[in-house]
């Protein structure tokens, strides 16, 4: 029977039937016999005769949620509302592409002219299950987030919070809901701060920042915090919604970059980086306020020579003793102190009145680098050598007032060290002169330019030539022969040094291997060494490999070294000197009576022969008394006593 089919009396029940927004069935002996457009919809068939006569286990999956069989089950089900009259349950159906769904049935009796029938209303439950597991999600999220959530009335009451929230800030739920949002302030933001926040807040329904707010426990922490306003549909906010994470770990690492970025990790002052932008702004400063600054340049004298004989490790202590001198006299705020790299240092000094107020201020900085170090079996006495630049006079930018305060101090060094250097032009053309002169020997080293002269050493008692000594000279290609005096200082405080005694030290070889050189006693040549070539690693196997190349006898080349070259790295220089005795060469202490003229030195070092100074030599006289025969007299003596050969 059909609901059209129904008696007069039901008529009103027949237009519910057909315009009801729910799906509607008509169950006769439990078999489908009619329906309305709403079911037709809801399960996608096109025409109602294709459900008529079916069983409602047809148009379900074989089993159900509790994993009864749908047949069976819905039997049973249809049995109960025949008997109780009613009855409400959830179902799940099939539509007719075969798709599951959840249905909420309401199954109730019905009699027309006595006879039974099943009045069946189906609800789609599928959108309100998809809610319900979407807000368990989302509930899910919320709790499981490991970013902290608050949840407020609009009148910022915290009404909700999640677990992260609690261990983010140490409060229980209980303890933080109830009570305002502001309740963990840190007291580091003013007033205005938070007033700015809200206003914005309130204008734009969101904020984010940084903020910094105080744990449960008392210490105060950054977070990110970012707050939403939640509205009701007509755009009243009813809630906010705050959004944070514990942000201590990213500012610590943000911090670390910056001081690896700025700051010198030895010894925590700034680094060049930092300097050349606080300088940058300082400038700009004096350019507005009509003031001067000074920028001074500091370089540790013989700081290498610590650090080849005592070790980096060493060398870090006395840079720390550096840095820490320095802080103790650079005490104004606005100053700068920056490691630049290696031993320099430099200085930002503001608000100069007069250059009599930096010459002041140079020397008691000179003085607090004046420190000495004992490293076991080696004292050093520290010193440092200071160049000055001053702003507006000698430069009106960053770069030029460094290059010009280090122009200065180069200058320093030259003239010894220990000592302060104002920048001056003149200086600066003469280190471009250095520059190109230095370009020069580069070319000329190329080119084979560097020859030996050879001057011959003569035994005074038998008039006869015993040996020479090989003198380095500059036979340049267009200058003619250059002096010693103009190259080998610059050549010396660089490795091309090195690269002209090797260039000179083949070529003495190559004079001893010719046929006319070879006699029954051989001469000896002398050669000398540089300071740089002593301190340098592989000196003994460099020297050796090129006398090993042209196949000549060691113990005709004869090695120079002056007193104070071997006093300024006297543990490895008496290590290499010792290897070059063992293979048969000979070592002659040079200048001797002008340095350290030490008799305990004399026992330790191992030499063969003393060269006494030529400045006692010239002046000697047909008196025996005179102070310089004296002197010559004394030597002699003391070489002869110590085993030494005298030479001159």
């Amino acid at each position: 029977m059909k609901a059209s089919e129904l008696s007069g009396e039901a008529s009103c029940y027949k237009r519910l039937f057909e315009l009801s927004g729910d799906a509607m069935l008509l169950l006769d002996h439990k078999r489908i016999v009619d329906c309305n457009t709403a079911t037709l919809k809801m399960l996608g068939f096109q025409e109602k005769e294709q459900l008529f006569s079916l069983h409602p286990s047809d148009l379900s999956p074989k089993l159900q949620a509790d994993g009864r069989h749908s047949k069976e089950k819905s039997i049973e089900m249809i049995d109960k509302a025949l008997e109780y009259g009613s009855l409400r349950f959830i179902w799940t159906h099939l539509r007719a592409n075969g798709e599951e769904f959840p249905a909420e049935v309401l199954l109730t009796s019905i009699a027309d002219k006595g006879k039974p029938l099943l009045h069946v209303t189906w609800r789609d439950l599928s959108e309100q299950r998809k809610n319900l597991q979407d807000l368990v999600l989302a509930k899910n999220v919320v709790e499981n987030t490991s970013e902290g959530i608050l949840i407020t009335d609009k009148s910022s009451v915290i009404v909700d919070v999640n677990k992260a929230f609690c261990e983010i800030t140490g409060y229980r739920k209980g303890e933080a809901i109830g009570k305002k949002s502001g309740f963990m302030k840190s007291e580091r933001h003013s007033e205005e701060f938070y007033q700015a926040l809200w206003e914005k807040l309130v204008k734009t329904g969101y904020w984010e920042g940084e903020i910094w707010d105080r744990h449960k426990s008392g210490y105060v922490y950054p977070k990110f915090l970012k707050i939403n306003a939640i509205k009701d549909p007509y755009g009243m906010t009813e809630h906010y919604v705050g959004i944070f994470s514990d942000i201590s770990e990213q500012k610590q690492n943000e911090q670390a970059l910056q001081q690896l970025a700025f700051y010198d990790p030895l010894t925590d002052l700034a680094n060049r980086r930092l300097f050349t932008d606080r300088l940058e702004q300082n400038i700009h400063l004096c350019a507005r306020s009509n003031k001067r600054l000074a920028v001074f340049a500091i370089d540790l004298d013989k700081f290498k020579s610590i650090n080849d004989a005592q070790g980096h490790l060493k060398g870090d202590q006395v840079l720390l003793a550096v840095a820490g001198r320095l802080q103790e006299h650079c005490s104004r705020k606005s100053d700068t102190i920056a490691r630049m790299g290696g031993d320099e240092f430099m200085i930002i000094y503001q608000d100069i009145d007069s250059e009599k107020d930096v010459s002041h201020y140079a020397e008691t900085l000179l003085e607090s680098l004046r420190m000495s170090f004992d490293f076991g079996n080696q004292h050093v006495d520290l010193t440092g050598s200071l160049g000055i630049s001053l702003y507006p006079k000698d430069a009106k930018n960053t770069q030029e007032l460094i290059s010009h305060s280090d122009i200065a101090m180069y200058q320093a060094k030259q003239k010894g060290g220990d000592r302060i250097e104002f920048y001056a032009q003149e200086v600066k053309d003469r280190l471009f002169q250095s520059i190109a002169l230095e370009k020069e020997i580069k070319t000329s080293l190329e080119k084979n330019e560097f020859i030996p002269f050879y001057q011959p050493k003569v035994d005074i008692a038998s008039g006869q030539v015993v040996g020479m000594e090989a003198l380095a000279r500059w036979k340049h290609a267009e200058r003619g022969l250059i002096s010693p005096a103009e190259f080998i200082p610059l050549a010396e405080e660089s490795d091309l040094i090195i690269q002209i005694s090797q260039q000179l030290l083949a070529q003495v070889c190559h004079l001893i291997k010719l046929p006319q050189f070879s006699r029954q006693e051989p001469y000896h040549i002398a050669i000398n060494i540089s300071a740089r070539q002593l301190r340098s690693r592989g000196l003994f196997e460099d020297i050796l490999d090129t006398i090993r190349t042209f196949e000549i006898d060691p113990q005709q080349i004869e090695l120079e070294v002056t007193e104070s070259m071997v006093m300024e790295n006297m543990d490895i220089a008496i290590a290499s000197l010792k290897l070059f005795r063992s293979v048969g060469m000979k070592i002659a202490l040079d200048n001797f009576g002008t340095g350290y003229s030490s008799l305990s030195y004399l026992k330790t070092f191992p030499i063969d022969i003393l060269k006494i100074d030529r400045s006692f030599i010239k002046d000697l006289s047909d008196k025996p008394d005179a102070s310089d025969n004296m002197i010559v007299q004394a030597i002699l003596t003391m070489a002869k006593s110590l085993g030494l050969n005298p030479s001159s």
